[in-house]
């Protein structure tokens, strides 16, 4: 697969991308506030609120690029990545600029990626 295919955002469903634009941040929104209410716990709590943050991060990225590359009905890899840039706005916004917010991003843009990934071999057996 080239990046130009990965990339290409011809015969995309703009209204789809649009949605999981908007489900990537709404999820992401709740998995930051989630892993904010966690670190108040004090200092013995910031390694849990981490993992919460970007394993939170992978499968809220995951979940929206499956579903809207698997609505798409293809170029689910290209879906998987665009919608995770909503993602990417409650990152810039929430986090301070440091190595957390460098991996949540890049966490951010693998989950979209391999969620639209999964919805395109999905397709691929269910047409046989």
């Amino acid at each position: 697969m080239s990046l130009r295919r990965l990339i290409d955002p011809r015969d995309l469903n703009w209204w789809l991308v649009l949605a999981g634009i908007g489900c990537s941040f709404v999820l992401m929104v709740g998995v930051t506030w989630g892993a904010a209410s966690v670190l108040r716990g004090g200092e013995a709590m910031v390694e849990v609120g981490q993992v919460i943050l970007i394993l939170g991060t992978f499968l809220a990225t995951f979940f929206t690029g499956f579903v809207t590359g698997w609505l798409g009905r293809g170029n689910g890899a290209t879906y998987g990545l665009i919608c995770s840039a909503g993602s990417l706005v409650v990152v810039a916004i929430a986090l301070p600029l440091d190595i957390l917010a460098l991996l949540v991003a890049v966490v951010a843009l693998a989950g979209g990626l391999n969620g639209g990934l999964l919805s395109e071999r999905w397709h691929r057996r269910a047409r046989r």
